[in-house]
C-alpha cells in the first residue's frame, strides 16, 4: 500500500499556526504548487505588514518544514519572501 500524496489543502491545513503567526505581524502565506515532494510557498507583505516582526527567511523555512513532516509527499520546501524585506 502507498501513501497518499498530498495536496494543497492538506499543506495549508498542516501550516495554519504558521499562516496565524504570519497573519498577526500583516503576512499572508500561500501555497503556490505541490511538484516532486516540494511546497512552493509564498510569504507575502499586507499594508499592515511590521516589517521588524518578520523572522528570517531561513527560520521560517525550517518552521515550515518541520509542520509539514506529517504530511505524506512532502520532503521540501521552496520558500519565496517579500522582496527588499530585511528578513529576505
Amino acid at each position: 500500500m502507498t501513501k497518499a500524496h498530498a495536496s494543497v489543502d492538506d499543506v495549508l491545513d498542516a501550516l495554519g499556526a504558521v499562516r496565524a503567526m504570519l497573519e498577526a505581524d500583516g503576512y499572508a502565506l500561500t501555497v503556490d504548487d505541490l511538484v516532486d515532494e516540494t511546497a512552493h510557498i509564498t510569504v507575502r507583505a499586507t499594508e499592515a505588514a511590521c516589517a521588524d516582526c518578520l523572522a528570517p527567511r531561513a527560520v521560517v523555512a525550517e518552521i515550515l518544514l518541520n509542520d509539514l513532516s506529517p504530511v505524506a509527499g512532502v520532503s521540501r520546501v521552496e520558500l519565496t519572501y517579500p522582496a527588499g524585506s530585511a528578513a529576505h
